[in-house]
Formats: structure tokens, sequence, C-alpha cells
């Protein structure tokens, strides 16, 4: 009997809804599965804020525990905060403040997975 996994696209869309609901801007919810070998799902969203991006990151923390799913490693800043990054195994979610998102242009790594849901 195959195991179900904790992280599916139900789940992935009820994160995206709970990010939207949070003032999440631009976020993308790509599909990775069979086509990325570290992850079956990645999420970008952008802050408003240095201080919203910690709150969003504080958001995802605990909707995610509820589900008993929990950090694979401990959530990594780069660029003094501007972009955090939360391993989930199965998800990996980048969280951006300010242009870093520009500056590292995830959007164009992933290009070739399957979008699930944008705003």
């Amino acid at each position: 009997m195959e195991s179900q996994k904790l992280v599916d696209e139900k789940l992935i869309q009820s994160l995206f809804e709970e990010l939207s609901e949070n003032k999440a801007q631009r976020i993308i919810a790509y599909s990775g599965i069979d086509k990325l070998p570290y992850a079956d799902f990645i999420l970008l969203c952008s802050s408003l804020s240095d201080t919203h991006s910690k709150a969003l990151s504080k958001k995802i923390l605990l909707f995610l525990k509820e589900k008993n799913i929990n950090l694979l490693t401990p959530t990594k800043k780069m660029d003094d905060s501007s972009w955090i990054v939360m391993d989930y195994g199965d998800l990996v979610i980048h969280l951006f403040y300010g242009d870093t998102r520009e500056k590292y242009d995830l959007e164009s790594i992933f290009k070739n997975l399957d979008i699930m849901n944008q705003n």
C-alpha cells in the first residue's frame, strides 16, 4: 500500500489561499513532480516589507506545522532577510522582499515547470 504524501496539490492550494489572505504578492505555485530531483512543489511569493516577510514566514511555519509538516532544515535568510528559503522536502518556499526577486529571477529557472496557480 502506497503511503499518501503530506504535501499534495490540495495542500499547495490551501497554502496559496492562506498567503493571499495575508497579503503576499505575486504568488506562484509550481509543480515539479517528476521534473525536479529535490522537491515536488516550489512556491514563490513577495512581501510588502521586511516585517511582512517575517510575519509571512511565521504564518507559513504555523500553517504547515498544523498539518504535521515540518521544516527539514532551518529557515535560511539571504541578502539581509530580503530572501527567505523554507525547505519542507517535497515543498520549497522562496519568500522575497524588495528587488531581490528580480535580481535572482527564479522564475526563469522554473520556466519549464507547470504553474499550478498564480496571482
